[in-house]
């Protein structure tokens, strides 16, 4: 039952791709292929532990020979692009090889083994972030991306858990640009694209309602002082100001090209509902004490921070529920407060590993 747990999955991702780097980086260049493969076949045995235990076959399938003769070593090769991209002697805008896209392309849609590996390889890059590496990643990701999951109908335990690990790892690789990385996403043109327009907006577009309501949660984060700047615990944060207003273009883009189900709007809705919330409150000034300058200078703030055409209008149908569309936009109650955002925030775990 350990193996299945994803934190232990991702434990032995994370110690497959250190001992594919040291190959390279390491004074012994030659790859420990034994102890990689012990680790493929722990990955493999908890991918199929729920199914062994319900067939009572109790022999998890044998890994791939793809991944032993082309897979260890197509993951040796991003090491040594990553340092060709230190070095400058590239373009940083290339691609991956026809080879290299053939073989993590058709391992990811079928290997549990090769998509934890690669998934956790592309996080690490995240964490720098390394953008060119991020530019040859994230296009694998979106092109084997599992179909929809239909609740009603039966499928494969493998398309389960493909749709589960890549849920995982959207989620935590959102956490990551959001511990780190906001000021620089809208900062970098270059960052922008390789992140937003040429990979989260494909897949909100390809994906399903559970992606859309990742990504939904996610442009709350911009709006917090360590991004827009000010004055935490006594300390001054520099940050990007009025910049932060273009966050509504990407979440009502985000919002029109997302899936939405009938059954699950109100989770978008409440989700989009804190986004505009959260954006007001980061503007509004603490209350000091009563002048009326304060107050004329209230009375002509715009009442929102934020306001994408798109989701206003869907805001202002009323809040969907049991009995139907309640009349009134639940904006016309006060912002919530940043502790309550950060709440529900803590309720969201990473279940892809992250460090």
């Amino acid at each position: 039952m350990v193996l299945m747990d994803p934190t232990t999955a991702n434990l032995f991702s994370n110690f497959i791709l250190r001992l594919v780097r040291a190959s390279i980086e390491g004074d012994n260049q030659d790859m420990d292929t034994d102890t990689i493969e012990w680790a493929g076949r722990m990955i493999n045995l908890g991918a199929n532990a729920h199914r062994i235990h319900v067939t009572r076959q109790y022999k998890a399938p044998k890994l791939e020979r793809a991944l032993r003769e082309e897979f260890w070593s197509t993951m040796a090769g991003f090491v040594v692009d990553e340092q060709a991209d230190v070095a400058g002697t590239v373009d940083l805008n290339r691609d991956m090889e026809d080879a290299e896209i053939r073989i993590v392309e058709d391992l990811c849609k079928r290997s549990e083994v090769a998509r934890k590996v690669f998934l956790q390889y592309t996080l690490e890059r995240a964490l720098i972030p390394d953008i060119p590496s991020l530019t040859r990643c994230l296009p694998r990701i979106l092109n084997t991306l599992p179909p929809a999951v239909n609740p009603d109908e039966n499928v494969d335990g493998d398309q389960v858990l493909h749709s589960f690990t890549y849920h995982s790892f959207l989620h935590s690789f959102l956490a990551v640009l959001a511990r780190s990385h906001l000021p620089r996403l809208i900062n970098t043109p270059r960052f922008q694209k390789v992140v937003l327009h040429d990979f989260l907006f494909p897949l909100l577009e390809r994906w399903d309602e559970s992606a859309h309501e990742i990504v939904a949660r996610f442009w709350s984060e911009f709006f917090d002082v360590r991004v827009i700047g000010g004055q935490v615990g006594g300390i001054q944060h520099a940050g990007i100001g009025e910049g932060v207003r273009i966050v509504a273009e990407w979440a009502d883009k985000a919002f029109e090209l997302g899936k939405k189900d009938d059954d699950r709007i109100y989770t978008l809705y409440h989700l989009y509902e804190t986004l505009i919330k959260r954006s007001c409150n980061s503007y509004l000034p603490k209350k000091g004490p009563e002048k009326p300058e304060d107050e004329d200078l209230e009375r002509n703030r715009q009442p929102y921070a934020i306001s994408p055409p798109a989701i206003m209008e869907f805001l202002a149908q009323g809040i969907p529920g049991q009995y139907g569309i309640v009349l009134g936009s639940g904006l016309q109650n006060p912002p919530l407060g940043d502790d309550a955002m950060e709440e529900e925030m803590g309720e969201q775990e990473d279940v892809v590993m992250t460090s």
